[in-house]
């Protein structure tokens, strides 16, 4: 249950139960199933549980097993074991944070654009909406750190102002200034 409460994308809303069901659970690997050892394996070590990888030894052969599931909302809804009030819990959060995505990516681009970067600043790339996609996927897609992620993602793309200008706009004379004004930060 706890793999499909993360693979879901919804363990953020019940990381004190995953913690106590583990602190329950055993940490004995010593399984042939790899299936098993595995999910156990990355479940401990989630949770900060020191797990030597030297447990996958017995595995090791020439073919190799791959855990992924790329669609794993789908493919939870067709195993018959599901639970529906889980599988409605995750679709019914994956269209919330869908929607608040959606809106943090308009509050950056109003940022942008408010602040005039688009016209004081034509030289430079325009990245807000590539670079908050790149924070949601790279830092975290849960809703509670999104005030982080929107203000990660005005650094980097303030930081880009300058790489920008540094590359297509600064006079030698203007980047060597700067650059003295910035080292002596």
């Amino acid at each position: 249950m706890i793999d499909s409460v993360q693979r879901l994308g919804v363990a953020y809303h019940f990381e004190k139960e995953i913690e106590d069901e583990l602190g329950k659970a055993s940490h004995d690997l010593d399984r042939d199933d790899l299936y098993v050892v595995s999910l156990r394996f990355r479940l401990f070590r989630q949770q900060g549980v020191k797990i030597p990888c030297d447990v996958f030894e017995k595995f090791k052969d020439d073919e190799a097993a791959r855990l992924e599931a790329r669609y794993f909302l789908d493919i939870y809804s067709r195993d018959d074991l599901h639970d529906e009030t889980l599988l409605k819990f995750a679709k019914l959060d994956f269209n919330i944070l869908q929607a608040a995505h959606q809106k943090e990516a308009s509050i950056m681009t109003r940022w942008w654009n408010d602040l005039g970067f688009p016209k004081k600043v034509p030289y430079a790339r325009d990245r807000v909406v590539e670079t908050y996609i790149w924070m949601l996927l790279g830092v975290s897609y849960e809703s509670n750190l999104a005030f982080g992620r929107i203000f990660a993602s005005k650094v980097v793309c303030i930081i880009s102002i300058i790489d920008d200008t540094f590359d297509a706009y600064g006079t030698f004379e203007e980047l060597t200034l700067f650059t003295e004004a910035v080292t002596r930060l």
